[in-house]
């Protein structure tokens, strides 16, 4: 199989930094719009200064020394940035939570094990449910659970009764929940 990608030096400057979202695994010592030059150029005169090498060995592992440590400060600033980020959705995740176990816990009439386990089953079946009613394809089938308990939140949200939902396709005489077609 060929070699893909760039053949000039170029094209290789242009596409090295592709893969660059965090920078945490980035070899490069400044990530574009993130870093700023001037601030690695001090940084390491800094270290090299700091370390005072003596000869070729010492000059390579104090380079190398102020490239690792740049690496680490980068780390932990993206670490910051990540905590802070999760505590922002950490409120809306509790309240997302908070909103599904209300719909769930609502509907359960027993703290039976098996009670539970049927109640979350039909709260899955009625999001799925749900979750096709919205999508709105064309030829797309529900379970009857998710099909019964789609309509019973739209009527709950609608403000109707469930039982004064007429659904196409099921006779007049016959109760839409007890429908198996």
């Amino acid at each position: 199989m060929a070699k893909r990608g760039p053949k000039t030096e170029e094209g290789k400057t242009i596409v090295r930094l592709n893969a660059v979202q965090h920078g945490v695994l980035s070899t490069t010592p400044v990530i574009p719009d993130v870093e700023r030059e001037e601030d690695w150029d001090a940084h390491r005169a800094g270290m090299v200064a700091s370390l005072a090498p003596q000869g070729y060995l010492e000059a390579t592992l104090a380079e190398r020394i102020a490239l690792l440590l740049w690496r680490l400060q980068r780390v932990a600033r993206y670490e910051s940035g990540a905590i802070a980020s999760s505590q922002e959705r950490m409120v809306e995740d509790l309240e997302n939570r908070l909103r599904v176990a209300r719909f769930v816990f609502h509907r359960l009439h027993s703290v039976q094990p098996e009670d539970v386990e049927f109640e979350m089953r039909s709260a899955r079946d009625t999001v799925r449910g749900l979750a096709l009613l919205l999508e709105g394809k064309d030829g797309q089938r529900l379970s009857g659970d998710g099909a019964c308990g789609a309509l019973d939140v739209l009527a709950k949200e609608a403000g109707i009764d469930s039982d004064e939902i007429e659904v196409a396709g099921v006779p007049d005489d016959v109760e839409w929940e007890c429908f198996s077609g």
